[in-house]
């Protein structure tokens, strides 16, 4: 059979009719392999028919090998034919674990047609198999045929309490954020909105991401679009990465500044603030006093926060329990401030605030035995 050509056909459909399972189930699977390949040509109707009249004979109520229904069915999925969906939504209900996977799979490999509604609704009822890699080879199935109509299913079983299996919740999640690429923008307002609700910033980052790829291709100048680059950053800047949250700030507070929208002013003005506290928190002191002198020339009245923020972070490194890596980051960014020039600075009371973080920073410097050039 595997050496191919239509005159395998029929000795391997004769050799169905033989009494060892095993000889049945070499021929099944070569004759799956041989009208998968097209290399029968007319004669695959005869291999249909021959695996469908075969699959009839080994179905559970004549006793027949659990194996050699399963062998069968994986032929069937081989060849792919129309006229196998219905033997394997009833093969869906096999007491066989290797007949119900065999039937997903066979499933997967059928072209849509209009009883997609049933094969589907047949399919999502495993999601309740008892066994494990029948679970798993649902959710594959239900990815595969991009089954949006899953994602109610999916997400009752992301209660510990139904999943209890930590790879299959994994698993669970990875067919949703599947589907989720697939859905429109109202479903995925509300996917954001319950992974707020399920306090998993794992999760949650992923359905914003998939959002904002979203709206970044069909809605690029919206305030929603900069709403979720917002809560991207608040996201990353609560798990510490700062540089992640200020890409975020800054595509949110650009895109900010293009919109004339009088709504967004304020909007704008706390994506400044936050993008340059994001900043501060990564150290990158030169990108820092870059933007908040922007934000000096651009937005005056917004200055005398950006400069509070930038000197009380700047307090924030002196503050005990003082380390090295502390102090040298306080002299750095003093050093930045100080080249900087800014013309607020050059006035009481803000200069001799920083006339005094200054003072005490070089004291500790001092203290400790730190070097700073």
């Amino acid at each position: 059979g595997y050496i191919g050509g239509p005159e395998a056909v029929q000795p391997l459909i004769e050799l169905l009719a033989d009494p060892d399972p095993s000889v049945v189930g070499k021929a099944a699977s070569a004759l799956g392999y041989l009208a998968s390949a097209d290399d029968v040509g007319p004669l695959k109707e005869s291999v249909v028919q021959a695996l469908l009249d075969q699959y009839q004979k080994t179905i559970p109520n004549n006793g027949t090998d659990s194996g050699l229904r399963s062998d069968i069915l994986s032929a069937m999925g081989e060849v792919g034919s129309p006229s196998f969906r219905q033997p394997f939504i009833e093969a869906l209900k096999d007491d066989s674990v290797h007949s119900r996977i065999a039937a997903l799979e066979g499933l997967r490999s059928l072209p849509p047609n209009d009883s997609r509604k049933q094969t589907l609704a047949a399919i999502r009822l495993l999601l309740n198999d008892p066994d494990r890699v029948v679970r798993l080879e649902v959710l594959t199935t239900l990815k595969d045929l991009n089954d949006l109509d899953a994602l109610p299913h999916l997400e009752k079983r992301l209660a510990p309490n139904v999943e209890p299996d930590a790879d299959m919740q994994d698993a669970l999640w990875q067919t949703i954020t599947s589907l989720l690429d697939k859905v429109d923008l109202n479903t995925l307002n509300d996917w954001e909105r319950k992974t707020v609700v399920l306090d998993d910033p794992k999760r949650h980052e992923q359905v914003l991401g998939i959002l904002e790829s979203k709206l970044a291709q069909t809605q690029p100048n919206s305030i929603r679009l900069i709403e979720v680059r917002e809560n991207l950053g608040d996201l990353f800047e609560t798990l510490e990465h700062f540089e992640a949250a200020a890409a975020k700030y800054r595509l949110a507070y650009e895109r900010s500044e293009n919109i004339s929208d009088s709504s967004i002013l304020q909007t704008r003005d706390k994506l400044a603030l936050k993008l340059l506290n994001a900043l501060l928190n990564q150290d990158a002191f030169d990108q820092a006093v870059e933007h908040l002198s922007a934000i000096a020339a651009a937005h005056p009245p917004l200055e005398g926060k950006a400069l509070k923020l930038t000197l009380d972070h700047l307090r924030s490194h002196l503050d005990p329990p003082v380390a090295f890596k502390s102090i040298n980051a306080a002299l750095d960014l003093i050093l930045v401030l100080e080249k900087a020039q800014l013309p607020s600075l050059t006035r009481p009371p803000l200069s001799k605030r920083l006339s005094r973080l200054k003072d005490e920073a070089r004291n500790l410097s001092q203290n400790l035995g730190t070097n700073h050039d």
